[in-house]
């Protein structure tokens, strides 16, 4: 099977498309490239892969690349454990796929 990679703007993670939980770092972005403290993404453990398949009834993961704001995923202990996928940027996204279905039907 083959892996799901994640992105963000600190780097690249590779991810068990079916537990969630990330095999390692591909890449990690320095310095920093919006000259804020990097996220450590280091930190993460896994990712919450039931609940984006939730929220993507159908969709798979074996094989893509997704963006981090797409999911939820649990931190080391000590920090927030858990932080929640960005909805405001998955309704950006559902809105442009409906924009890009209506073109397809309507040309």
């Amino acid at each position: 099977m083959s892996n799901l990679i994640i992105t963000s703007t600190w780097g690249r993670i590779v991810v068990d498309p079916v537990t969630g939980y990330v095999d390692h770092l591909a890449s990690v972005y320095s310095p920093d490239p919006e000259g804020e403290q990097p996220q450590p993404i280091s930190n993460i453990y896994r990712f919450d892969v039931d609940e984006w398949h939730r929220a993507w009834p159908g969709e798979t993961l074996a094989g893509t690349e997704q963006d981090i704001l797409d999911f939820g995923y649990w931190s080391r202990p000590g920090d927030d454990d858990y932080e929640p996928p960005c909805e405001e940027w998955r309704d950006e996204c559902r809105a442009a796929v409906e924009r890009a279905e209506w073109r397809r039907l309507c040309d």
